[in-house]
């Protein structure tokens, strides 16, 4: 029996209840839900604990959808329950998300405890916004401070260093993890150091990571090779890396497409042709994507809502 069905059957549903409700579906992923549960929340004119306000702001940031975490934002600013660890967390993670570096940072500075989700939320966003040379400072002003960091730290610190070109670095702090923190490098940091090496040009050592790895490689690793190998224009790796890809997922019209893109780079025009050509005979097709037009009216029936008083 489902959450869903378990609280429809509930004849007294309590604040608790609608809680425990939205946030299951935040923490499972389904943050369109979330935001329309909370919607039926704020017409019902039930309260907002600060559960409730930080479980659809964690929807809001899967979504990156701005809109709707401003308001959000702006109902625990009434409430007065933005000072709230949990919230502020969420807080800087939906404006990291969302590539508001400044206003992250801003919420950052001001908190007076922070902890390992606030500067991990920065780390990642320094890291995906074009800023890695701060969120290595980051990394460094976090281990001042005496804060230990976890595997997703590592994530946006090893990503960091990949698009800066620093290997020496990138190697230095993956092998921290196991010396210095005792934390075991799962796929994630494989794939970064993957992209660390291939990034740079660097094959052989990219390869021979792969080999080395104690565990089977997932697309993702395969994945981040083939991107370098297209703008290196490596043919060789590229096949391996997309057949490797093929194996796991035969579906996936990506491999087709990224090395139709590497045979043309370097005038392999036949071989691109071939490569159309078996694409197209097995009628595979691109994911098709979400439209930003049903993120805006998520944005705008939230907007509604929350003209309801403050409970």
């Amino acid at each position: 029996m489902s959450a869903e069905v378990v609280f429809d059957l509930m004849e007294n549903k309590d604040i608790i209840s609608w809680t425990a409700l939205l946030t299951c579906y935040a923490q499972n992923g389904l943050a369109q839900e979330a935001l329309a549960f909370f919607k039926e929340m704020l017409q019902r004119g039930l309260g907002s604990p600060v559960f409730c306000i930080t479980s659809v702001l964690r929807s809001c940031s899967s979504t990156t959808d701005l809109a709707a975490g401003l308001q959000i934002h702006s109902r625990a600013v009434k409430l007065g329950i933005d000072d709230d660890k949990s919230v502020e967390n969420a807080l800087v993670t939906l404006y990291a998300k969302c590539g508001s570096v400044r206003v992250a940072l801003k919420i950052f500075n001001s908190m007076r405890n922070r902890n390992i989700i606030s500067w991990n939320a920065l780390i990642t966003s320094f890291s995906q916004h074009g800023n890695e040379v701060a969120a290595v400072q980051l990394f460094d002003l976090m281990q001042e401070e005496g804060v230990c960091p976890d595997d997703y730290t590592f994530v946006g610190l090893l990503s960091s260093c990949s698009r800066m070109g620093l290997v020496a670095e990138g190697c230095e702090y993956f092998k921290q993890m196991k010396s210095k923190y005792n934390l075991e490098p799962k796929m994630a940091h494989y794939t970064c150091m993957v992209d660390l090496f291939a990034c740079a040009g660097r094959f052989s050592d990219a390869m021979e990571f792969i080999v080395s790895m104690p565990c089977q490689p997932d697309q993702l690793v395969w994945e981040a090779l083939l991107s370098s190998c297209r703008i290196h224009g490596n043919v060789e790796l590229g096949r391996i890396a997309a057949k490797k890809i093929l194996e796991i997922r035969p579906e996936d019209p990506s491999p087709y497409i990224i090395l139709s893109s590497i045979h043309a780079s370097v005038d392999m025009w036949d071989e691109k042709a071939w490569n159309r050509t078996v694409f197209d005979t097995q009628r595979a097709r691109k994911d098709t994507g979400t439209s930003w037009i049903d993120a805006q009216e998520c944005s705008e029936n939230i907007f509604d809502a929350l003209q309801v008083g403050v409970t």
